[in-house]
């Protein structure tokens, strides 16, 4: 899945275009420390990243559930 999908702000998403990170899959692979150490990542990007992240877990999650439901 694309970054696109996290409604990161545009400093965040920037970021981490630079860092050559695109996709969740990409940000699963490192650390927060790693992601720390790329140039224009600090802690309000890893916050809001880490943020976004568990948003997104938990929407995936319900969206599960309901399936669960269904069947």
């Amino acid at each position: 899945m694309p970054i696109s999908i996290l409604n990161l702000s545009n400093r965040s998403f920037n970021a981490l275009r630079r860092a050559n990170i695109k996709t969740i899959d990409d940000i699963s692979k490192i650390s927060n420390f790693e992601l720390s150490q790329k140039s224009g990542i600090g802690v309000k990007i890893l916050e809001e990243i880490n943020k976004s992240l568990r948003i997104l877990i938990l929407y995936l999650k319900d969206d599960s559930d309901k399936l669960k439901l269904k069947i």
